[in-house]
C-alpha cells in the first residue's frame, strides 16, 4: 500500500488536501468525508478524475496518477445532457487492440510525480479502458498485451471488450521483465497475435483488424531488423502499427524517435507516432489512434 496526498475539488467550491492509501475505495473515502461534515451526508456523490472520468465507487486510485479530483454532487448534475451508456450499438466490426509495451529497465525510471514510467504506462492503459466502457460502441473492440524486453511475453490473449476482465490485469510492462530492447521481437510475436486473429474471423461474418499500439522508451539492439519486421507487418492492410516513444522532460533518443516514426503507420493524418512524458499523453494517444484507425469516435 502507497500512501497519496491528493488534492479534491469539493461540490460548494472548496478545495481539500487529503492523504490517503491507495488500496482505500472511493465510496470509503466519501463516507470519511461525510462523517467529518467535508460532504452533506444527506447525498449522493460522483468521484471523477480531473478529466472527467467517472471512477466506479469500488474502484481505488492503485491504478491512478493524478493528483487533483473532482466530486460532485449526484442530484446537481442529473439533468445534464449524457451519452446514453446503456444502449449498444450494433457492431460493424471487430477491431482487436494489441498493446506491445516495453517492460526494459530503463521503464523504471522516475516521470512525473515521482512515479515510474511502467507505473505512467498501466494507469494510461486502465483509463483508456475506462474511457471506453462509458463508449457505446465499446462491443467493436477486443484487446490484448505484449510486454517485452529481451524477448516477448503474451499477458493478455485477445480479449473481447469486457471492463471487469480488464480490470483484472496487470498491465506494468516491467512486471517479469528489466532487461534489454528487443523491439523485432516483440512485433514478431505480435505479428502471430495479429494474424491468428484476423484467421479467426467468419466468412462473411464482420470485418477483422489489428492496430499494434506499441510504446518504448529506448533504442532497439537491431533496429533495421525492427524495421523489417515491421514492414512486412504493414504489407497486410488489416494491420497497422500506432507507436509512442516515452521520454524524459529534458532526454530523449532522438534514434529510438526515429525508429519508432519507421515503424508506425500512417493512419490518414501523418505517421502515427508521438512523444509523451506521461501516463495521461499516452492514454490520450492510444485512444486517438484507434479512432483514427476504427474509423469511429469512444462516445
Amino acid at each position: 500500500m502507497a500512501l497519496k496526498q491528493l488534492i479534491l475539488a469539493l461540490p460548494k467550491g472548496d478545495k481539500l488536501t487529503v492523504n490517503l492509501e491507495d488500496s482505500m475505495q472511493i465510496k470509503t473515502l466519501i463516507s470519511n468525508l461525510k462523517s467529518q461534515n467535508e460532504l452533506d451526508s444527506s447525498k449522493s456523490y460522483i468521484f471523477k478524475t480531473h478529466s472527467n472520468v467517472i471512477i466506479d465507487d469500488n474502484n481505488t486510485l492503485k491504478n491512478y496518477n493524478e493528483t487533483e479530483y473532482i466530486i460532485e454532487d449526484q442530484a446537481s448534475i442529473a439533468t445534464a445532457v449524457f451519452k446514453p451508456v446503456g444502449i449498444k450499438v450494433p457492431p460493424v466490426f471487430h477491431q482487436l487492440g494489441l498493446l506491445v509495451l516495453d517492460g526494459s529497465g530503463s521503464m523504471t525510471a522516475m516521470g512525473p510525480f515521482n512515479t515510474s514510467k511502467a507505473k505512467h504506462v498501466s494507469a494510461a492503459v486502465i483509463e483508456l479502458f475506462n474511457r471506453i466502457n462509458v463508449s457505446r460502441v465499446k462491443q467493436n473492440f477486443s484487446f490484448a498485451c505484449i510486454k517485452f524486453d529481451d524477448s516477448p511475453m503474451l499477458s493478455l490473449s485477445p480479449t473481447s471488450f469486457n471492463h471487469s476482465v480488464l480490470m483484472n490485469q496487470d498491465f506494468d510492462p516491467t512486471k517479469g521483465k528489466g532487461g534489454g530492447t528487443h523491439i523485432f521481437e516483440a512485433l514478431s510475436e505480435a505479428q502471430k497475435v495479429a494474424e491468428t486473429f484476423l484467421s479467426s474471423a467468419p466468412v462473411g461474418g464482420l470485418p477483422h483488424k489489428v492496430l499494434i499500439l506499441l510504446m518504448s522508451d529506448g533504442m532497439c539492439y537491431q533496429p533495421k531488423t525492427s524495421e523489417a519486421v515491421a514492414t512486412n507487418i504493414k504489407a497486410n492492410p488489416k494491420i497497422q502499427i500506432a507507436c509512442a516513444y516515452f521520454g524524459e522532460v529534458g532526454k530523449v533518443d532522438p534514434d529510438a524517435q526515429n525508429l519508432l516514426k519507421e515503424i508506425c503507420s500512417d493512419l490518414g493524418n501523418g505517421p502515427a507516432f508521438t512523444t509523451v512524458y506521461d501516463g495521461e499523453a499516452l492514454r490520450a494517444f492510444f485512444e486517438r489512434s484507434m479512432s483514427q484507425s476504427s474509423g469511429i469516435k469512444f462516445e
